[in-house]
């Protein structure tokens, strides 16, 4: 009697824990291609979230010794002065400098 009961609590659990092989042989590919998508995402959020490709120590900007001035800002040139302040552009025939037109 108790064999006979420890047999089909046996074959009870057979059900659930021992599987198809055959089956699970059949599903090789699909859990090889669910892998193959995982590795390849995972891969590529890597690629998108990547930080700086520069490692290590930085150049700082150069600064200035101590007691030294930056140099006063320069005004531009005079010819660039005057073309700015011309109303009409310049022509290739006026002579540097000037805002007049065309020589008649």
């Amino acid at each position: 009697m108790i064999e006979e009961q420890w047999s089909q609590f046996i074959g009870f659990l057979q059900q659930y824990v021992v599987p198809d092989w055959g089956s699970l042989v059949n599903l090789l590919p699909v859990f090889l291609l669910i892998l193959i998508v995982v590795v390849l995402g995972w891969t590529f959020y890597r690629l998108l979230t990547a930080g700086p490709t520069r490692r290590g120590k930085r150049r700082l900007p150069p600064v200035p010794p101590p007691g030294t001035h930056m140099p006063a800002r320069r005004s531009p040139p005079s010819s660039a002065r005057s073309a700015r302040s011309c109303s009409s552009p310049p022509s290739w025939s006026a002579e540097p400098g000037s805002c007049s037109g065309p020589r008649s």
